[in-house]
């Protein structure tokens, strides 16, 4: 199959669930293309974009600052002159940018308002055929279907929504921004089932509504059961971005009633963000300097190195105040992967990845009282360590497998 995965940025070394989705479907013969715009700022990325030699499949969009298109949105403004101005300004495919020109004046859109459409549109160079078209969160697929409608992408869409488009999108540009989606999209597949019914109630209809999960290549991580250390110590670990809806306020505020039982506590904090000042004026206040360790953001490999030394993962995710939610944090499969006990809050699509009393512990969010019960019963509980680590493996290996939800994920595009 020719397949195309229109995304916002790519690559970016945060979204390794797509990335993960692009190499299983080259992997399985297919054709793939990318089509985005370049990261903000260039930096590191995941080793599999040079190994794959991905960039030599993607199609960046034009900038309009930066780039000769910003003459052709002033040669298509004018009506009835088009031709003459491309030719003027030199615009290779001028029958094609003056057949986009038609069906946007058709369509009542102003190019002037919507430069960027139109120079996406003609960048392709003419129509572009694919057998599935896959668009990574719903604001993208908005614009992927706009392109349909053009005539510059064709075949059927596949839309993948994951958190931040059902939420704070939503908020901004009202519930019902998705209903041309919903009516024309071919599929769409929310990462949970929390985000379906969510769909659903939005008027997304049932049949082609599908939760796909994102995963991980548990082949890629070492399965060690966890036990104490001979010198007492707990390590905890939360892996996360200083922003409200990770929770770490809560965390800190818990741990410091569980510190007063349990001093040989060490709390390391690995990522960075707008919150960061906040919360080491928390640890202070509350005098937690001796437990909580601050490290910053870490690569990859060396994140992959802490959690082999750490006892219990630690996300108190919250809905932020503006609507912001998780998905299902990849970090809590790696770890649950490698063996880790978890302890994280019933948000989002969370509990269909961490069973409380199973492979973890799950609380209500802001519930601080309760996280600090939780954590102190895991704590005087070492040796249900063991056994949690293998009901989160297990889980892991059963529902957030990228290979077999690859698979899956090929025979849904098969039926399209």
């Amino acid at each position: 199959m020719r397949i195309a995965f229109v995304l916002g940025r790519f690559p970016m070394i945060s979204e390794t669930f797509i990335l993960s989705q692009i190499t299983g479907l080259i992997d399985r013969g297919h054709d793939v293309e990318i089509f985005a715009s370049p990261p903000k700022v260039p930096g590191k990325t995941h080793q599999d974009v040079d190994g794959y030699d991905l960039l030599s499949r993607t199609h960046y969009w034009p900038t309009l600052a930066s780039t000769p298109e910003a003459g052709w949105v002033e040669a298509a403004s004018g009506a009835g002159q088009q031709l003459g101005q491309f030719a003027r300004k030199g615009l290779e495919n001028a029958a094609w940018a003056a057949t986009v020109t038609r069906r946007l004046a058709r369509a009542g859109v102003d190019i002037a308002q919507s430069p960027e459409l139109w120079a996406r549109a003609v960048s392709l160079g003419g129509p572009r055929r694919f057998d599935a078209v896959i668009s990574h969160f719903g604001h993208v697929a908005r614009e992927t279907q706009m392109l349909r409608d053009l005539g510059a992408l064709e075949g059927p869409l596949v839309t993948v929504f994951h958190a931040w488009d059902v939420t704070v999108y939503l908020r901004d540009k009202g519930t019902d921004i998705y209903q041309d989606l919903f009516e024309r999209g071919e599929l769409l597949l929310p990462i949970s089932e929390h985000w379906q019914n969510r769909l659903i109630e939005l008027g997304s209809p049932a049949e082609r509504t599908k939760v796909h999960h994102m995963g991980i290549d548990c082949a890629k991580f070492e399965f060690s059961p966890r036990t104490p250390d001979a010198d007492g110590i707990v390590r905890l670990i939360s892996v996360a971005r200083f922003v409200e809806k990770k929770g770490l306020y809560y965390a800190i505020r818990a741990l410091a009633r569980v510190v007063e039982q349990h001093p040989n506590i060490e709390y390391h904090l690995v990522g960075d963000g707008p919150l960061r000042p906040q919360i080491e004026a928390l640890v202070e206040e509350l005098g937690l300097s001796e437990n909580v360790r601050f490290l910053g953001w870490r690569t990859h490999a060396e994140v992959a190195e802490l959690l082999d030394q750490t006892h219990i993962l630690w996300l108190p995710s919250v809905t932020a105040l503006s609507g912001d939610t998780e998905g299902i944090p990849m970090v809590l499969m790696e770890a649950m992967a490698r063996g880790l006990p978890v302890l994280s809050t019933y948000h989002s699509g969370i509990p269909e990845l961490v069973e409380d009393g199973v492979s973890g512990a799950l609380v209500p969010e802001r519930d601080i009282s309760g996280m600090a019960e939780k954590l102190t019963e895991m704590l005087e509980n070492p040796q249900s360590w063991p056994e949690m680590g293998r009901a989160g493996r297990a889980r892991v290996e059963a529902e957030f497998n990228i290979d077999r939800l690859n698979d899956r994920l090929e025979t849904l595009l098969k039926t399209l």
